[in-house]
C-alpha cells in the first residue's frame, strides 16, 4: 500500500490519482478511503494539490491555446531569418501574453498597436535628438513607460522593440531610417492583430475558453 509522508517524489507522482480519489472517479471505496485518509493529513500532498485548479477541460482548452501559440512562434522564429533575432523576440513575448490572456488589459488591440508604434516612434526621435548611448535607451524606455501608462496603453513586450532600434542604430553607426516604423514595427503590429482577432473570434465561435 502507498505510505504518503515518506517519499515526496513518489507523493507528487501519484497526484493524478489523488485527484481522481477526491472527484470520486475509483470505483474501490475502500482503497479510495484509506487513500484519501491519508492524502488529508499529508501537507506536502495537500499543498501541491491547492496549485492545481485546471480540470480535465479547462486542460484540453490549454492545450489548444498552446498549439496555437507553437505555430505562431513557429512562423515568428522562421520570420528572424530575415530580420535581426531582436525583432522576434518582443513579438514572440506579446504572442505569450494573448495566448494566455486572450481577453485580457494587456491584449486589447489598442495597448498592442499603440504600445509598439509609440516604443518604436519615441526610439527614434531619441536617437535623431540624442547621441547613441545607454542614456538614451534609458530616457525612450522611461518616456515610453510614461506615456503608456499615463494613457493605460500598456503592452509590456513593445518596450523591447526600443532596443531592437537600438541595437540596429549601433550597428549601422547611428543611420537609421524612418522606414523601420513600417518595416518591422507595421508589419508586426498587423500580425499580432490578425493574431488577437482570429484567437478570439475562435473562442467565441467554439466556446474554447471563457472570458
Amino acid at each position: 500500500m502507498l505510505i504518503l509522508g515518506k517519499h515526496p517524489v513518489r507523493e507528487f507522482m501519484n497526484l493524478g490519482m489523488a485527484r481522481n480519489i477526491f472527484k470520486g472517479k475509483i470505483p474501490n471505496r475502500e482503497l479510495s478511503a484509506k487513500l484519501k485518509e491519508q492524502l488529508n493529513h499529508n501537507p506536502i500532498v495537500l499543498f501541491l494539490m491547492s496549485k492545481i485548479k485546471l480540470n480535465s477541460e479547462e486542460l484540453s482548452k490549454t492545450y489548444l491555446l498552446a498549439i496555437g501559440l507553437f505555430f505562431g512562434v513557429l512562423f515568428l522564429y522562421d520570420v528572424s531569418s530575415i530580420y535581426s533575432f531582436y525583432v522576434t523576440i518582443p513579438f514572440c513575448t506579446s504572442l505569450v501574453i494573448i495566448f494566455s490572456q486572450p481577453f485580457g488589459k494587456f491584449s486589447k488591440l489598442k495597448n498592442i498597436t499603440s504600445s509598439y508604434f509609440l516604443a518604436a516612434l519615441v526610439g527614434l526621435l531619441c536617437l535623431k535628438v540624442i547621441p547613441l548611448n545607454g542614456i538614451t535607451l534609458s530616457i525612450a524606455i522611461a518616456l515610453i513607460f510614461l506615456l503608456l501608462t499615463f494613457f493605460e496603453l500598456m503592452h509590456p513586450p513593445a518596450l523591447a522593440i526600443t532596443y531592437y532600434i537600438f541595437n540596429t542604430a549601433n550597428t549601422v553607426n547611428n543611420k537609421i531610417s524612418w522606414g523601420i516604423l513600417i518595416n518591422p514595427v507595421l508589419i508586426g503590429i498587423i500580425f499580432l492583430s490578425l493574431v488577437t482577432l482570429a484567437l478570439r473570434q475562435f473562442i467565441k465561435t467554439y466556446n474554447v475558453l471563457e472570458k
